[in-house]
C-alpha cells in the first residue's frame, strides 16, 4: 500500500475514534423544541443509534492498521486460517464505512435548515446531475476507444493507429477518447476523429444520445436554478418576518428558540398521503365515498371494542360514523394534539407513527402507538383533556368526533338503544375508577375487549330493570386485546392533586357522570336541546 493511503487510513482512523468520544456530549433538539445536553440523555440516544455501527467499523480500521503496521512479521501470519478470515471479515466490515456519509448528509440537511437551502440543494441536485454525465461519458469513452482498437487493422484507417503511431500512453488514449464523447454532447472541437464504418456508426448512435441528454441536462439544470431561487426568496422572506415578529414584540431567546426550532420541524412531511390532499376524491358519488371511508377508517377503529361490536352488528352505523365524525390529522415532531384542560372533543386514534402523552404532574411520559386510542370518554360524557398528547415523531392519527358520534346514532334506531347503553356503562366506569383512584386521565378505556364491553352494558340493563338475555360472546371476541397498556397498568398518581371530571369549568347542568346520550343530544322523535 502507498505511504499517502496509509497515513490517511490512520487520519480517519482518529478522527472517527475522536468523534465517538465527542457524541457522549454534542446536544440534540427534544419534541418541546429545546436543546438536550444532559450528559445521560445524549448518551444514551447516541447508544441507541449510531454508536455500535461507529465501534465496530473504528474496531476493523484498528485491526487493519495494525496488520499493515506489521507487514513484514504479519505475512506469515495473515495466511493462518483464522487470522486471514479476521483480516478478510475487518476489511468487509469497513464498507460500511460508506453509512457515515448519512451522518454528513443529516449535517448538510441541518446546515441547509439554517442557512439557505435552496440554493446549496440547487448546487447538490446540479452536482448529482454532472457526476452521472461524467459516468455516462466514461463508458461511452470506453466504448469508443474499444471499437477504435478492434479496427485498427482496418484498411480504411482508425483513430487508434494515430496513437499507436505517436506511442501514446494507455492515460493519453483515456483522455482523447474522454474529450472526443464530451465534444459529441457539447459544441466543443476535437482533432480526432471517426474514420472507418464502425467508428462513424458508433458516433451517430453517441450523437442523438449527447442531444437528448445535453438537452436535458440543460432542462433540469435551469429549472433548478429557478426552483432554488424562488423558494430562497420565499423563504428569506419567511425567516424575515419571523425576526420581526419576534423582536417587535420583544419575545425572549428561550421562547424565541422554541418558536423557530417548531416552525423548522413543521416542515417535514408526514408518511402517509392525507385525503385533503387528493382533491379529486371529493367528486366521488357520497355513497363511495361512504364505502371508501368505511374501509379505510375501519380497519383502525376496530381495534376499539365499541366499534369492533358495531362492525359485527350494525355496520351500517359504522360506515355512517366513518364517513360523517372520524376525520384524519397529520402531525409532525413537536406538534400537541391537544394541551391539559382543552375541552375534550375527539377520541384520538393513532393510525402511524409515536406521540408522548403526559398526564398533569407525571414525571415522564407515555408513550401512544399505532392501534392505541386516547379520550374514549368523549364519546359519551362531557370531558377535559387531563394532560398533554404531543408528536415525538411524524405520525397520523384519526379523529373520532363525539357529538357527530351521537348525532349519527339518532339516525339509527336499530344502534341508538345500545350506544345509549354503552354511554351509561362508560359513565359507571368513569365513577368507579375516579372513586377508586381520585382521577382519569385520557388513556383510560372502558372496556379494553367486547366480553368487558358486554358485561358493562349487562349491569346497566340489571340497573335499569331491563331483562335482556346477554349476547352470546365468542373466543375470538374475548381474546381481542388491545396490548400490554391496559387499566391495570395505567393506574393514575394519587399523589397528585385530582382534576375532579364531576363538572366542566365555565359549564352548569348535570354532572358528567349523568351525561349521557339523553343530555347530549334528545332521543328520536323529540325537539333538539343541546346544552
Amino acid at each position: 500500500k502507498l505511504q499517502a493511503a496509509k497515513i490517511a487510513d490512520l487520519v480517519a482512523c482518529i478522527f472517527w475514534s475522536m468523534d465517538i468520544v465527542f457524541n457522549f456530549f454534542i446536544g440534540f433538539h427534544r419534541a418541546d423544541g429545546c436543546i438536550e445536553m444532559r450528559v445521560s440523555q445524549i448518551s444514551k440516544r447516541y447508544i441507541r443509534t449510531w454508536f455500535s455501527l461507529d465501534l465496530t467499523i473504528v474496531a476493523a480500521d484498528a485491526i487493519l492498521l495494525l496488520v499493515d503496521a506489521t507487514e513484514a512479521e504479519a505475512v506469515g501470519l495473515v495466511r493462518a486460517g483464522k487470522t486471514l478470515r479476521t483480516v478478510r471479515i475487518a476489511r468487509c466490515i469497513r464498507m460500511l464505512r460508506l453509512v457515515r456519509m448519512m451522518k454528513l448528509l443529516q449535517l448538510i440537511e441541518e446546515l441547509c435548515d439554517v442557512y439557505f437551502s435552496g440554493p446549496l440543494l440547487a448546487f447538490i441536485n446540479i452536482m448529482k446531475l454532472l457526476a452521472g454525465l461524467a459516468l455516462v461519458v466514461h463508458f461511452i469513452a470506453c466504448c469508443f476507444y474499444a471499437i477504435g482498437y478492434a479496427g485498427k487493422d482496418d484498411p480504411k484507417g482508425s483513430w487508434v493507429a494515430v496513437l499507436d503511431a505517436e506511442d501514446a500512453s494507455l492515460a493519453f488514449r483515456y483522455v482523447i477518447s474522454y474529450h472526443w464523447t464530451m465534444a459529441q454532447f457539447t459544441p466543443a472541437p476535437c482533432n480526432y476523429h471517426p474514420q472507418n464504418f464502425q467508428e462513424r456508426l458508433f458516433a451517430i448512435c453517441v450523437l442523438f444520445i449527447g442531444l437528448v441528454l445535453f438537452s436535458s441536462l440543460l432542462g433540469t439544470t435551469t429549472a433548478l436554478l429557478n426552483q432554488s431561487r424562488q423558494q430562497a426568496y420565499a423563504k428569506f422572506r419567511e425567516a424575515d418576518l419571523i425576526r420581526r415578529f419576534l423582536s417587535d414584540n420583544h419575545v425572549s431567546l428561550f421562547v424565541g428558540t422554541k418558536v423557530t426550532h417548531h416552525l423548522k420541524s413543521s416542515r417535514q412531511r408526514a408518511t402517509l398521503v392525507c385525503e385533503r390532499d387528493v382533491p379529486a376524491l371529493k367528486g366521488l358519488p357520497k355513497s363511495v365515498q361512504i364505502e371508501l371511508h368505511y374501509e379505510i377508517y375501519s380497519r383502525l377503529l376496530v381495534h376499539h371494542a365499541l366499534f369492533f361490536q358495531l362492525d359485527m352488528d350494525h355496520q351500517e352505523t359504522l360506515a355512517d360514523i366513518a364517513h360523517t365524525a372520524v376525520s384524519e390529522s397529520h402531525y409532525t415532531r413537536g406538534d400537541e394534539p391537544f394541551i391539559y384542560r382543552a375541552p375534550g372533543l375527539c377520541m384520538w386514534c393513532v393510525r402511524s407513527g409515536l406521540l408522548e402523552y403526559r398526564k398533569a404532574g407525571a414525571p415522564d411520559p407515555q408513550v401512544v402507538g399505532p392501534q392505541e386510542a386516547l379520550s374514549e370518554a368523549t364519546l359519551a360524557v362531557s370531558w377535559e383533556h387531563r394532560g398533554v398528547l404531543r408528536a415525538t415523531q411524524a405520525s397520523v392519527a384519526l379523529k373520532v368526533d363525539g357529538e357527530k358520534t351521537r348525532i349519527v346514532a339518532t339516525k339509527h334506531a336499530s344502534t341508538f338503544s345500545f350506544l345509549k347503553r354503552y354511554a351509561k356503562a362508560i359513565a359507571k366506569a368513569i365513577g368507579d375508577e375516579y372513586a377508586l383512584c381520585g382521577e382519569v386521565d385520557d388513556l383510560f378505556q372502558a372496556f379494553t375487549t367486547t366480553y368487558e364491553l358486554a358485561k358493562g352494558i349487562e349491569e346497566i340493563d340489571q340497573q335499569d330493570g331491563v331483562c335482556s338475555p346477554p349476547r352470546a360472546v365468542s373466543d375470538a371476541d374475548m381474546q381481542m386485546d388491545r396490548g400490554p397498556d391496559t387499566l391495570s397498568t395505567r393506574r393514575v398518581d394519587t399523589n397528585e392533586e385530582p382534576l375532579s371530571p364531576l363538572s366542566i369549568p365555565g359549564r352548569k347542568g348535570p354532572s358528567l357522570f349523568s351525561s349521557t346520550f339523553d343530555d347530549v343530544i334528545p332521543l328520536p322523535n323529540q325537539s333538539p336541546s343541546l346544552p
